[in-house]
């Protein structure tokens, strides 16, 4: 039996699993922009972020069919171009606590 690898977000340390969050990857041609904006030290390009740093608009959920809206199986950055944009220093109005 495998186990899954936990993934976590680099910035507020939310587990996808267990807070029901999706995780992004940075773009690797976008490493260099993302570190400028994140205040957090340690950010690499394999680092996550959740889907509570970017804007509702810049997350793909799904699509429309007809007149039904089908949620996307995992949601997607709208495009490459998307940047984090919210909470981006690690402080936030909750504390996570990630435990291994």
């Amino acid at each position: 039996m495998s186990r899954r690898k936990v993934q976590y977000c680099f910035i507020c340390g939310k587990i996808d699993q267990e807070y029901c969050v999706s995780l992004f990857e940075v773009p690797l041609d976008k490493v260099d922009e993302w570190q400028k904006l994140i205040a957090k030290p340690g950010f690499k390009k394999r680092s996550l972020l959740c889907e509570s740093h970017f804007d509702e608009k810049d997350i793909d959920r799904g699509f429309q069919l007809g007149d039904e809206f089908k949620l996307a199986k995992r949601r997607r950055l709208a495009s490459k171009d998307v940047v984090p944009t919210k909470n981006l220093t690690g402080i936030s109005s909750q504390i996570f606590i990630r435990s291994i």
